[in-house]
This record gives C-alpha cells, structure tokens and sequence, in this order.
C-alpha cells in the first residue's frame, strides 16, 4: 500500500482502527452475537478524541476546520440536534424506549464531533482514505461469503456480513465504496467500483442497488483516465451502463438469466421476487407493507401535525415494524417542524459539498427513502465527518492553491 495510506503515529493508528471498527459495524455484531454493548466502544472513541484534543492541542487545529462555513453549519445542526432531541423526548410517552432513543441520538452527537476533531489533520485524511478502501473491499468479500456460505444475515437469501442486516450492508457499503475513491489508482477505480458492485448485489437492497447506480454514473462521468475526445464516450456509455444495469436488476431480466445457470442454487423466492422474476420487483410482501406504513404512518402524523408524537414513537406505535423511511419518522416524531429540520440536514450538507462528496449527499438523499435509522447507525455518521472534513480540505487546498497563483503585490521581482 502506497505509504501515504500507512498509519505513522500511534494516533494515526488508533483512528484508523477506530474506523475500521465503526465502519464495518463490528460494534454493533458483537452487541447482537455476544451481547458486548456497543457503549463500550462509544466511550472509548469520544475519551480518546477529548484526550487528544487536550493533551496535544488538537482543539486550536479543530476550530480551523469550522472556518469552513459548510461544516460550522452543520456543527450547528448537530448541537441543535440535541435540543431537537429533548424537546421531543419531552413531547413524547418518556418510556424507556423513548429515553433510549434519546440517549442514542446524544451518543451521534457524540461519535460525530469526535471523528471530525480526530480527523481534521490533512495526511490523516489521505490515510483514512486508504482505510475506506479497505473497508469496502472487506465489506464486499464478507457480503460475497455471506452470500455463498449463509451464516450473518438475519434475511435467508439476502448476505448481509458483519452488519447482520441485509439493508444495512448495502447502503453501507455504497457509502464507503465512494469514500475510498479517491485511494484507487484511476486506471482500476472501475473494477473496484464493480468488485463493490457484486457486494452490493448480493445484500438484495434495492435501495442500495440505486445508490451503487448513481456511483456508477458518476464515475463515468468524472473518469480522468481518457483523453478529451474520449471523454464523451465515457460519460455516455457509463450512463447506459448505470441505467441498463438498474433497469436489468428491476425488470427481473437478469434474474431471469441467473435462474438458467448454476449461480440460481443460491437463490430463493424472495432473492428472485426482488429481481422480478415472476413480476414487478417492486411488488411481493415487501412492497405491499411499505405502502402500508407510508399511508399508516400519514394517518399517524395527521393525528399530531405541528409536533409530532415525540421520540421513539415509531417503535411504539401499532405497526409491528417502523416507518422505513428517515421523512416520514421526523415527521411522525417531530410532526412538521421534525420534517423541515431533517430536510434542513440535507441542504446543508448539499450546499457543504461539491464532487464526489456531493455524490455521498444525493446517495444519503436516496437511503432516507427507504431507512428510518440512518442517524442511529455509527458508520453513517463516520462516513458524514470524513466526508465533510474532506470537503474542509480540498476547498483549503483550492485557496492555498488559488493564492500561490494570484499577483503578488508590491513583492518585487
């Protein structure tokens, strides 16, 4: 590995194993297999980031970041968050449910401020790109192995690795995949994009499937390993290829070639139904009891609309399962207020972000469609600092680079 990715302090170190943890949800799968609560790893990542910021300083380096006006935005969303919080633990039936919900929203608070200290250092950010890169490359085999020989996914059929959850896996891996971009040598990104793209294939997340797509495209869109003239090319063939691919998962046209060789003997009704073989991939149970939550969950936020239910009412409500869906949980939970302040969250990190960091908002935009813990998940928000610390960077560097270049004046030649 080229040594730029390489951990050079025991700092260096710590966070990179810290991401590495979070990242591959490897808290959250001992918490589920071995019952080790993932408070643990919690307080052992915000301590180290409180030490480090008092013991060597990192509090002045860590203002700097905030002098980009996209990150102190949503430095201040995050405090406001927390007020959000208690406000609708308040309006809520205060049940243990609703407090863990609570404590759970402080504790991503928490996490996120401490990855953004620790990775404000701009050869720290190339290293952790290098993590990313690992990350995704082990999500995918453990996806893949999963797939193959089933003994992760709580969902027969669907892999799903260390993040138990099929769902989970997928988006996850879409996420990190864009993260460790930029680490790929620009002559293999595409087969590390597709290499991704069978990890995501086989966690049968639709959702997920889209957010590979938008990937996908984007790639070929920015792809700097042609010539100008080929450019054009590029753009437009990976375009179709993003389209043909999607629309071949959903037509269930490539299932139906799957089901005629020897790769079907992994498949079961609900892997193919989800490829439409048989019909419309997006109808079967799943569909049908997601149309009945959004229209449930409408009847629910009608009945308190200016301020919702309050916190972790959608684990309390009638419906066995929650909403699916980030809107339509803030706007049963905080009624409309709740809705404007996550669709606050997605303006400014859209407004924060340019490039391929743009591309983890508008993938973020998609899974919020379909999740409705997108903010309760450790790897989420790890994927939101880095994301937005080397958003910090590159716009610093493009200053630094901008000011080089300017007229020096009353400088003599």
């Amino acid at each position: 590995m080229n040594a730029r990715f390489l951990p050079r302090t025991p700092v260096d170190l710590l966070l990179a194993a810290f991401v590495l943890w979070f990242g591959s949800d490897a808290s959250d799968f001992l918490f589920t297999t071995r019952g080790l609560k993932p408070l643990y790893s919690y307080v052992a990542v915000i301590g180290f980031a409180a030490f480090y910021a008092v013991a060597q300083g990192a509090a002045a380096q860590s203002l700097a970041i905030l002098r980009d006006g996209g990150t102190r935005r949503f430095v201040i969303w995050l405090l406001l968050y927390i007020v959000y919080g208690v406000l609708i633990f308040l309006q809520s039936s205060q049940s243990h449910t609703a407090l863990q919900a609570l404590i759970t929203l402080i504790e991503m608070v928490a996490i996120g401020m401490a990855f953004a200290t620790l990775m404000v250092h701009p050869r720290r950010l190339h290293m952790l790109g290098g993590m990313f890169l690992l990350l995704a490359l082990f999500a995918a085999g453990m996806n893949l192995l999963d797939f193959i020989h089933p003994r992760f996914s709580n969902v027969p059929g669907r892999a799903a690795g260390l993040y138990i959850n099929p769902n989970v896996a997928g988006y996850a891996l879409a996420l990190v995949m864009l993260c460790g971009m930029d680490s790929v040598p620009a002559r293999l990104r595409w087969l590390f994009v597709l290499v991704c793209g069978v990890g995501v294939l086989v966690t049968f997340s639709r959702s997920a499937w889209i957010m590979w797509g938008v990937a996908l495209i984007w790639l070929g869109r920015h792809d700097r390993t042609h010539g100008a003239k080929w450019k054009l090319a590029v753009m437009t063939l990976s375009t179709l290829a993003g389209i043909g691919i999607l629309l071949s998962l959903f037509s269930g046209e490539l299932g139906e070639l799957l089901a005629g060789t020897s790769f079907a003997r992994y498949l079961d009704p609900n892997t193919l139904a989800r490829m439409g073989v048989g019909g419309s991939s997006l109808s079967g149970d799943s569909a049908a009891t997601r149309m009945d939550l959004v229209w449930f969950s409408l009847h629910e936020a009608a009945r308190s609309p200016l301020f919702g239910h309050g916190s972790g009412y959608v684990y309390e409500w009638a419906f066995p399962v929650g909403p699916h869906d980030m809107y339509l949980r803030f706007l049963v939970e905080g009624g409309v207020f709740g809705l404007a302040f996550y669709l606050a969250l997605l303006v400014v990190l859209w407004r924060a972000t340019s490039g391929l960091q743009r591309v983890l908002v508008l993938q973020l935009v998609i899974a919020s469609f379909f999740s409705h813990n997108l903010l309760e998940s450790p790897t989420i928000i790890l994927v939101i600092s880095f994301m937005l610390a080397r958003q910090a960077l590159e716009k610093r560097e493009l200053a630094v680079a901008r000011w080089l270049a300017s007229p020096r004046v009353g400088v003599p030649a």
